[in-house]
């Protein structure tokens, strides 16, 4: 969906027939390969001019067939709940394709993703109070019966069992992944955290939540801030969400540890004190643009819980590529501990104590 990316070929089309099929189906003719790029991703993507001179970005998603039929299933109804609103921009879905996985969306030309924009420290406080109200409108919407029946789970959920582990997930495993394994085998407080839905067993289902959000998953052209990815759009709780966006410029304090010149814990801290007014931003818009969250008193202590819980995803999303935990990981690791267990400590020093 965005074109100001580091970009390679894709696949051939005449390897994919069922690209251009879709196009064609859809009356916007086969792509210009001479116009053809890709991006890096966990799925197999298109993007480029069509005959017609509509600009097009196709994604292929992949995985188990039931499951990939309800991500794209998921697009398509977000897509027709949103689609036209100015308080949810979102690039337009244009086709879904359930037999084959694929989905046509409008590129957006001159954009670049939240994650690009963090690094160069460009994603400023303006961007996060545009990120607060994108969320707040999202949540804010009525939930269409039958949305997300399919019994997902409610927000990230482990990828490999934290209190016991079988021969097959063992001989799987990086040995980064089992040096994580290791360490909250010895924690079983964190274990068992890890696996209960934040919330207790009557989680709340209050809310369209986008359910996987990252800074990536933002695109901006400077004067719109795009939110993109509803492949795990479900009624939830919208601390996921905020949790998942604090979580990731604490995650990114966290990591400024390994620049620091004199002391890395404090130049971490440093850092993340410089980061943590987009997170401030970002509830205060929120909040601002969504009164009746306000009410919710425990919105902000959920919401940090989550926080920890994403900052344990992205060590273990670390540590499938690593032969061992880093001391920055682990560092990650016990600062995800402290927002898990006790999050009503927590709130303000990450920036979501602020009330309307």
């Amino acid at each position: 969906m965005t074109s100001n990316r580091t970009s390679f070929d894709p696949i051939p089309l005449e390897d994919a027939p069922e690209v251009n099929a879709l196009l064609e189906r859809i009356d916007f003719g086969p792509f210009v390969e001479e116009t053809l790029t890709s991006y890096l991703g966990r799925n197999d993507i298109w993007a480029g001019s069509t005959e017609s001179g509509r600009e097009v970005f196709v994604k292929r998603v992949t995985g188990p067939t039931a499951d990939v039929r309800s991500r794209l299933r998921r697009i398509a109804a977000v897509d027709e709940l949103i689609s036209g609103r100015d308080d949810l921009p979102t690039p337009k879905c244009h086709a879904v394709d359930t037999e084959t996985g694929l989905v046509a969306f409008e590129l957006l030309e001159d954009v670049v993703n939240g994650a690009e924009l963090a690094k160069d420290d460009l994603f400023t406080e303006e961007l996060a109070a545009d990120a607060g109200r994108v969320l707040a409108a999202l949540h804010s919407l009525d939930v269409p019966e039958g949305f997300g029946s399919d019994g997902a789970f409610d927000g990230p959920e482990p990828a490999r069992p934290l209190t016991s582990i079988d021969l097959e997930t063992y001989a799987s495993a990086s040995a980064g992944e089992l040096d994580l394994w290791r360490l909250l085998h010895d924690d079983q407080e964190v274990a068992t955290a890890l696996g209960s839905p934040i919330g207790g067993p009557k989680r709340i289902r209050s809310s369209l939540i986008h359910g996987d959000l990252r800074l990536d998953q933002f695109l901006s052209d400077g004067d719109i801030l795009y939110l993109t990815d509803w492949e795990e759009a479900r009624p939830g709780d919208p601390a996921a969400d905020i949790g998942a966006f604090a979580g990731e410029w604490l995650h990114r304090g966290v990591l400024a540890m390994s620049t620091a010149e004199d002391d890395p814990v404090a130049g971490g801290t440093r850092r993340f004190e410089l980061l943590r007014s987009n997170v401030e931003e970002f509830w205060a818009a929120y909040l601002a643009a969504r009164p009746e969250a306000g009410k919710d008193l425990q919105l902000p202590v959920r919401a940090t819980a989550h926080v920890g819980h994403h900052l344990f995803t992205r060590v273990l999303a670390a540590s499938q590529q690593s032969s061992y935990l880093t001391p920055l990981q682990k560092a990650a690791a016990g600062v995800g501990r402290q927002a898990l267990l006790k999050p009503e400590d927590y709130t303000t020093a990450i920036g979501l104590g602020g009330r309307p």
